[in-house]
């Protein structure tokens, strides 16, 4: 979706094989099939940031492809966020934030930097 949707596109349109990931399913395949139908070379992962097994499951199915020339890690929770101001959070959506766009990443990038260093 949005922006990292555009990044796909782009990357796609490069000439690179893109493996896109995403926790929304039906929108992800919509999202890839969208691509492929353009003459991209996709393939999609359903994955969890807040989720360390799904993240680590996620790259060991990306892993039996061989290494990967780049990382965009660009995920984020948003929503029920935006607009808010910092007294309106509660500890239970702040929490969730972080586990999500920061160690989510964090943790997203620690799965791809062994794959980075194949190539």
């Amino acid at each position: 979706r949005g922006l990292g949707y555009s990044f796909a596109a782009a990357i796609a349109a490069a000439g690179a094989q893109v493996v896109m990931c995403d926790i929304l399913a039906d929108e992800l395949a919509a999202n890839g099939a969208a691509l492929r139908e353009q003459g991209a070379q996709v393939e999609t992962q359903i994955i969890d940031l807040a989720s360390p097994d799904s993240i680590r499951s996620a790259f060991e199915k990306i892993a039996t492809g061989g290494g990967i020339d780049g990382l965009v890690n660009n995920a984020a929770l948003a929503t029920g966020v935006g607009g808010k101001t910092m007294m309106e959070y509660d500890i239970d959506l702040w929490d969730r934030v972080m586990q999500v766009n920061v160690r989510g990443t964090w943790l997203v990038s620690q799965a791809a930097v062994p794959l980075l260093a194949r190539n």
